[in-house]
Formats: C-alpha cells, sequence, structure tokens
C-alpha cells in the first residue's frame, strides 16, 4: 500500500468515529427528552395541576393496591373523606383566583397533616380523600382528624373573606366498613354529611 493512503484511511476512520459519535449524543439526548416527556405525561395524567396532590384516577389506583395488601397482611385501613363547608359562597363571591388559593391552603393543610406514608388526593372541587394504611384505632383517628381541621383553620384564616373557613371529615375502616374501594368512599362520604348535619367543622365515624 502505498505509503500516502494509509494517512488518508486514518483521516477517513477519525471522520467516521467523531460522526458517529455525535449521532450517539443526539440519540441520547432524543432519549432524554422522550423520557422527560414521558414523565410530564404521566405527572398530568395523575396529579391535580392546582393542589399537586394525586387526582381521582391515582387514588382509585392506589387505594385498589392498598386493599389488597390489606387482606394479604390481616390489616386495616382507613379512608377520610374530606369536604369544605361553606366553600361554594365564597367561590361565587370572591371568584375562581381567591378559591383555588383556598384549595392550595387546604391541600397543603392536609398533607401537613398527615404521616408520609398516608395518601391524600383531591377529587374535585372542594373534596379530598386521604388512606391511611395499617390504621383504625379510633383515639388515633380522632387525633388525626382534628389536627386535620385545625390546621385548615389556621391557613385559612389570614384569607380575606367575611366567611368562616372550616372542613368536614367522614371516617370508614376496612374491612369494617366495606371491602371495596367504591364501598369505603361512600360509606366515608355518608359520615361526612353526618358530620355537616352537625354543622361543620367536625367529623364523623359511619
Amino acid at each position: 500500500m502505498p505509503f500516502w493512503i494509509q494517512p488518508t484511511i486514518i483521516i477517513l476512520l477519525l471522520i467516521a468515529i467523531i460522526t458517529t459519535m455525535r449521532k450517539l449524543r443526539v440519540t441520547e439526548t432524543a432519549l432524554a427528552n422522550q423520557k422527560d416527556n414521558i414523565d410530564e405525561l404521566s405527572h398530568l395524567a395523575f396529579y391535580d395541576e392546582l393542589t399537586r396532590l394525586p387526582n381521582r384516577t391515582y387514588f382509585e389506583k392506589h387505594i385498589n393496591h392498598a386493599i389488597a395488601r390489606a387482606e394479604r397482611a390481616q390489616q386495616p385501613l382507613t379512608v377520610l373523606f374530606i369536604d369544605l363547608d361553606n366553600f361554594k359562597p365564597v367561590n361565587e363571591r370572591y371568584g375562581h383566583r381567591m378559591g383555588d388559593h383556598i384549595l392550595k391552603l387546604v391541600a397543603d393543610s392536609i398533607k401537613q397533616s398527615l404521616r408520609e406514608v398516608d395518601f391524600p388526593a383531591h377529587l374535585s372541587g372542594d373534596e379530598f380523600i386521604a388512606v391511611l394504611e395499617h390504621t383504625a384505632d379510633r383515639k388515633v383517628l380522632k387525633v388525626t382528624a382534628e389536627r386535620i381541621l385545625q390546621n385548615i383553620r389556621n391557613s385559612t384564616r389570614a384569607v380575606e373573606c367575611k366567611h368562616n373557613l372550616s372542613a368536614s371529615i367522614g371516617i370508614s375502616i376496612y374491612p369494617e366498613h366495606g371491602e371495596t374501594a367504591a364501598d369505603l368512599m361512600d360509606m366515608a362520604d355518608h359520615a361526612m354529611f353526618s358530620a355537616k348535619e352537625r354543622g361543620g367543622d367536625n367529623f364523623a365515624f359511619i
């Protein structure tokens, strides 16, 4: 092989290597962007954009898994159904911006009132819900409910409106009050209305 051909081959090989490396970097960037897009879509599908809490879809998925775990381990779990008192007149009088601000405060209050292992979610409007696994002690649940109510009152106290903001909480327990997600949510909802009938700013067991 003539001596002058060898450098040419080496140069061509280097060009090929550089081109391949650039293509690999582009591919890695594209894959990273694709993963980010998938993560974003997943977050939008399972989280409420306003409150940053899990949404109804994610909650229903979670509670079904939680019930399956509770059944296997022969352990209880509790559902808390939380609904704001007098939220509609506040929303109507002060507008959706104020209403959205209140919902964010309430979401933060609920999250801060629970354990890290508990699962709060925003169902819709002024309705929130939470699953507490391995928990059925009514004294513990009473303290938890009272803490949520107190934190909601404290967080919304600074809101400039003439309506008293509070919440009502209904409590149902697996398997005592139901063995399916639908039954537990329905029973907790009924208990919540019982708390409202007592004047609100209260909690009730089914």
